[in-house]
């Protein structure tokens, strides 16, 4: 069993959007596990990231449109591994019919994979979320959900509208659990792999035509949202410089002081300061949200020193409990390490 977050990645091998969000994600220190219907190419990028990161990656064979082997996939990782804290829905597939000309087995298909294999997915893995007390799923979605155009092929635009109207109510439905759901909806992200789907001349007028930023996008580009959508309350401060206004911190209960001043820091785009903030917000959550083992030791943790501090009592409503004696010392000790208790 790891002590660290468990991330899914679907359709993850390759050299695609889910090898990319796979990449990032092993970097931001997520236990990562690569799945893909290409048993193979998986196991090479586990490897890969083994290789580059200095500790083990694991990979399974996963066909999404088989709701069986989903289902006993996620309850293996979530028993092996102590849970799953992050679920990236990404498995697609497209080709482009005219509805009046469109084979039946296109329409299945890409109903099969792009929506009910990301429902299969949610389906199996938000109870194993919801008992830890909390998670995040990020499903990857496209601008043909909304598009009026023929470009993209009715089956896949139809498949992806439905990706958006599935995390929406899924959002609302597991938001009280703790659990974060959220859909990323690219426009063009060139890899190889499309070169199979659109033809040459689709590639050559996009970034003229309807690129804002001058260029086509990149993997990266979706793995950097992702990593962002699946993050902690320490992003308060680039939801800032990215033009937000703000968030909502527990630690800020803690220290308000801290977080109105990233705030402000980030606010008036003043750098230094923001990332020296950053590094003691990072600090405060190192020290209360890693002491426990279940997902719900954030907030477990948040709880514990809210009552060291005398600002509340640490009572949890059930299924949850508060933290022992011994847990809590450890978090009394690291407030006052950190100065914030005595």
């Amino acid at each position: 069993m790891t002590t660290t977050k468990v991330a899914i990645v679907t359709a993850a091998a390759g050299a695609g959007i889910g090898a990319a969000i796979a990449k990032r994600l092993a970097s931001d220190g997520f236990d990562v596990v690569v799945t893909d219907a290409h048993e193979r190419r998986a196991e090479q990028l586990a490897q890969t990231l083994s290789d580059e990161h200095g500790r083990a990656f694991t990979s399974a064979r996963l066909d999404v449109t088989d709701p069986t082997a989903v289902e006993e996939l996620l309850n293996r990782v979530a028993a092996e591994r102590g849970g799953i804290h992050v679920l990236v829905n990404n498995a697609g597939w497209s080709k482009i019919e005219p509805v009046a000309e469109m084979e039946l087995e296109t329409w299945r298909r890409c109903l099969d994979v792009d929506l009910n294999g990301t429902f299969y997915c949610m389906r199996y893995a938000l109870p194993h979320m919801s008992a830890a007390g909390g998670g995040a799923v990020v499903n990857i979605s496209s601008i043909a959900g909304w598009e009026m155009t023929a470009e993209h092929g009715a089956a896949y635009s139809t498949a992806k509208a439905g990706v958006m109207a599935l995390t929406r109510v899924a959002a609302a439905e597991n938001g009280r659990h703790g659990v974060r759901v959220n859909a990323v909806a690219p426009g063009l992200i060139y890899n190889d792999f499309l070169t199979k789907i659109y033809p040459p001349e689709f590639f050559s007028g996009y970034v003229e035509k309807r690129s804002v930023v001058g260029r086509v996008g990149a993997p990266e580009d979706v793995a950097s949202l992702v990593s962002f959508l699946v993050g902690p309350e320490e992003l308060l401060a680039e939801v800032v410089l990215m033009g937000g206004h703000g968030g909502i911190n527990g630690g800020a209960n803690l220290h308000p002081t801290l977080y109105v001043e990233l705030y402000q820091a980030a606010k008036a785009g003043d750098l230094p300061r923001t990332l020296e903030l950053s590094a003691r917000v990072m600090a405060l959550s190192e020290a209360i949200y890693q002491v426990g083992k279940h997902g719900s030791a954030i907030i477990k943790g948040l709880k514990c020193s809210l009552s060291i501090l005398g600002i509340c009592d640490d009572f949890m409503a059930a299924p949850f409990h508060r933290f022992h004696e011994a847990e809590r010392e450890i978090i009394r000790e690291r407030l006052g390490e950190l100065g914030i208790a005595g």
